[in-house]
């Protein structure tokens, strides 16, 4: 089962800084800000890494319910194990 690790927070909040510790663990980084585009750009490549079982971990600031949610159920539609981690 793959893991999806959400790290939400204001910037400079570390959210970069703890997810580069998670990913040691190999999981797949997305972020938009490396990725280009906008959030919801991300939920493809992240349904092809969910697909190939991988785990991933989204960097963003994630700020409402309503940008979450469509990660959040794509996780659900995968089996994924959902983790949210917001860092103030």
């Amino acid at each position: 089962m793959s893991k999806v690790t959400m790290v939400m927070g204001y910037p400079a909040s570390g959210k970069s800084t703890v997810t580069k510790e998670l990913a040691k663990k190999g999981a797949v980084v997305l972020n938009r800000d490396t990725e280009g585009g906008t959030i919801v750009s991300l939920l493809p490549k992240m349904e092809s890494l969910l697909k190939d079982g991988k785990d991933v971990i989204l960097d963003n600031l994630f700020p409402t319910i309503e940008v979450r949610k469509p990660f959040i159920e794509l996780a659900k539609k995968y089996g994924a194990h959902m983790h949210c981690a917001f860092l103030s």
